[in-house]
């Protein structure tokens, strides 16, 4: 899970890097981001992702939104798929929320802000609705496609794929696929979580605030705080500190 949400950030910083070299970035991670104080502006209690809206605010103003590649910043990581799929179901619904309640800003008169706004944020969140689509209509033109095929053209071709298919699965080193298999289960649990949000979204119902004593809860032993090391560990560590 690790690996695949390490591929995941490694692309994400990429796009939030150029994005903000075309003065096109409209939000910062919640994890490290700077402002100056009088220009965060106040939002609603049940609002989901505040870390967001309150960069995305000051966007909006006319100011410009940067990413520094210089700064460095150590983010707990998701310690399993279950966690990741909650976090995603939270992050959905309050993407779609968020659309909802700035939805004047993707009126093509804001240009780069409409722009990204609706090619980042829009197109993301209905990726599952595009995939679902999309699969449907390579089902039916496979359907359409065969019912002009013979019985014993359909037998070949389905041997010949399956032979294929075995042959290059055999071929891929087993890390590779593990990986793969690791990155492709992540993929859809991703678009299963956005399903559920937007569920929940429409339905109001669900779990939304993000709760900072169910990440600590969920912490692997090998990142707990260091107040809970033995007291030889901490008193080295503060000695190499000093």
């Amino acid at each position: 899970n690790q690996t695949a949400e390490t591929g995941y950030w490694t692309v994400e910083t990429a796009i939030k890097a150029l994005a903000s070299n075309r003065q096109a970035l409209l939000g910062a991670h919640g994890a490290a981001w700077l402002a100056d104080r009088h220009l965060l502006q106040p939002l609603p209690a049940d609002t989901i992702n505040d870390d967001f809206l309150l960069s995305f605010h000051i966007r909006t103003q006319g100011l410009a939104v940067s990413y520094c590649p210089e700064a460095e910043v150590f983010d707990t990581p998701t310690p399993s798929v279950k966690a990741s799929y909650l976090r995603w179901v939270r992050i959905a619904r309050g993407n779609f929320q968020m659309l909802w309640r700035q939805r004047r800003w993707m009126h093509p008169r804001h240009g780069r802000v409409a722009w990204s706004l609706a090619a980042h944020k829009l197109a993301k969140s209905l990726m599952p609705l595009f995939a679902i689509g999309a699969t449907a209509g390579l089902m039916g033109m496979v359907i359409i496609g065969l019912q002009g095929l013979q019985i014993e053209a359909d037998v070949g071709l389905a041997t010949k794929a399956v032979l294929l298919v075995a042959l290059a699965i055999g071929l891929i080193p087993i890390r590779t696929a593990e990986r793969f298999w690791r990155i492709g289960r992540l993929a859809i649990v991703s678009q299963v979580a956005y399903l559920v949000g937007l569920s929940q979204w429409i339905r109001g119902t669900g779990t939304v605030l993000w709760r900072r004593g169910d990440e600590a809860s969920s912490r692997p032993a090998a990142l707990a705080p260091a107040e809970v090391l033995p007291w030889r560990v901490a008193v080295a560590k503060r000695t190499l500190d000093v």
